[in-house]
């Protein structure tokens, strides 16, 4: 992680902030950006981190839902301080008609922190991270939900199943 340019999305509350922590405990000797849209948030976790012992540590009032902010945040990123070499997109991006409470058996027993050390792992291993809750979690969502929430759930994240027909032009007969 040494010389690394790491961008956090939401990086200055919750788990984004966790991931930065985790990252600075890490590595001292490596450059963390956060964007996020709380400056108040931002300027606490810019402390936080230079208490820990991060030398480089670089904020951006960023709402990642407006494309043309992240556009010009991106150029004067690259412009004032090179290639992002490591990205975590935190950023949740939530509409008025989001009910987080359907989902709150994914983080049921699991800490900010432990969301971020798994999401650095699977980073540091090369993969596209993907959120899998414990298995304690897990067990908690199928007693919460009754068979219509859950197939809801499961469409949320995988999407409606599709079922494949044969056309009639390759159907044999």
């Amino acid at each position: 992680m040494k010389d690394q340019v790491v961008l956090v999305t939401g990086g200055a509350n919750g788990i984004g902030r966790a991931i930065c922590s985790e990252l600075a405990r890490r590595e001292k000797k490596q450059t963390i950006i956060i964007w996020d849209v709380d400056q108040k948030a931002i300027n606490e976790t810019i402390a936080l981190l230079k208490s820990s012992g991060l030398k480089t540590v670089f904020a951006h009032t960023v709402d990642v839902s407006d494309r043309f902010q992240v556009a010009a945040a991106a150029q004067k990123v690259r412009k004032e301080i090179g290639d992002v070499t490591m990205l975590f997109n935190n950023a949740g991006i939530a509409g008025h008609d989001c009910n987080i409470k359907r989902y709150k058996f994914l983080n049921r027993g699991l800490t900010p922190e432990e969301v971020a050390q798994r999401a650095i792992h699977g980073v540091l291993l090369g993969k596209e991270h993907i959120y899998v809750p414990s298995w304690f979690g897990s067990i908690h969502f199928l007693i919460d939900t009754n068979v219509p929430e859950f197939i809801r759930k499961c469409y949320d994240f995988a999407g409606q199943p599709v079922f494949h027909q044969e056309p009639d032009i390759l159907k044999s007969g």
